[in-house]
């Protein structure tokens, strides 16, 4: 019983060490002003976030009026976009910190 009990505190010990070292990071798209499109919905991975806002240069990390995305984990991640007529595709890599992405 004692050695199942250690290793069982073993198995935990490395499984919380594991979510302590997890990578995460966040991802704001936005669009330039005079883009001519209007509000955008972005999904990355069937969540969605909507663009409402138009900026003249690339604005803070979770500004309000782009789509963010927060706390996604280290990794890439596929994204769509769309206005009700222009759209967009590709893919983002996540990693620690803020990243910005400009959908033009």
């Amino acid at each position: 019983m004692k050695k199942l009990l250690n290793v069982l505190t073993v198995c935990f010990t490395i499984i919380l060490l594991q979510s302590c070292t997890a990578k995460s990071g966040d991802v704001t798209f936005w669009q330039a002003t005079d883009s001519g499109y209007g509000i955008t919905v972005v999904d990355i991975e069937g969540v969605t976030s909507n663009i409402t806002s138009e900026y003249s240069s690339a604005p803070d990390c979770g500004q309000a009026g782009c789509a963010v995305f927060n706390n996604l984990e280290e990794g890439t991640y596929s994204y769509s976009a769309t206005d009700g007529g222009a759209t967009w595709s590709g893919s983002v890599f996540i990693d620690e910190g803020c990243l910005t992405l400009e959908l033009y």
